[in-house]
């Protein structure tokens, strides 16, 4: 690919697998500098071993975890310090627990929106107002088709829930930073190949959920 990114600075969290790790690798090969975060720190570490050593990108890994607040701010303020200042943000981090409605527990549901809506926006406003200050970047969100449409199986109330929140965040920020230089976005995938939904696969088949089984 051509070195279309011009060397600019992007951050991808739950970048060690599924959604994340293609994008960071794709960061990477179009000559974007990459920040690669995750709470998996082995494999946040190996995925951008790999992804160095098969690009040739400028990549490092930071341990984040999206729910701590404290911990996003660090990590911009970190990542500023250390001429690497985020021009390009991929909230991605995300889980899918399953659970019917009725028998969510307080805390899965409490860490679904989390990690998930929280975590989100956490990363929006720490990445997001360094990007204002500088005049320019690009914020993407993981949303999902779940958060637009009753696609999802059932048993997925949180994360149906917290993606329709997540699309409705963005068109809020997208208006509100309209004129800072600073876009705004969300990608709302179908169905993708990921260890989300290989799990999800192995539950359809146990439950007999015929929209997902395999022709």
């Amino acid at each position: 690919m051509t070195d279309s990114l011009g060397g600019d600075v992007f951050l991808v969290t739950g970048g060690a697998g599924g959604i994340g790790r293609a994008t960071t690798t794709a960061l990477a090969e179009r000559g974007g500098r990459v920040v690669l975060t995750d709470v998996d720190e082995d494999a946040g570490s190996q995925v951008a071993d790999e992804v160095r050593r098969n690009t040739n990108g400028e990549i490092r890994f930071e341990p984040l975890d999206v729910t701590n607040p404290a911990a996003v701010t660090e990590c911009a303020q970190k990542l500023d310090d250390e001429g690497w200042p985020v021009y390009g943000l991929m909230a991605n981090a995300g889980i899918a627990p399953s659970s019917a409605a009725v028998d969510y527990s307080d805390e899965l549901w409490l860490r679904t929106v989390d990690i998930n809506l929280n975590g989100v926006f956490w990363c929006c406003r720490e990445f997001g107002k360094r990007m204002i200050a500088r005049g320019r970047g690009s914020v993407v969100t993981t949303s999902s088709i779940a958060g637009f449409r009753t696609v999802s199986p059932e048993r997925h109330a949180a994360y149906g829930a917290t993606k329709a929140a997540v699309a409705h965040l963005v068109g809020l920020l997208g208006v509100e930073w309209a004129k800072t230089g600073v876009r705004v976005n969300a990608v709302a995938p179908g169905y993708t190949r990921t260890p989300i939904l290989e799990a999800l696969k192995a539950e359809c088949d146990s439950l007999k959920w015929p929209h997902l089984e395999q022709k």
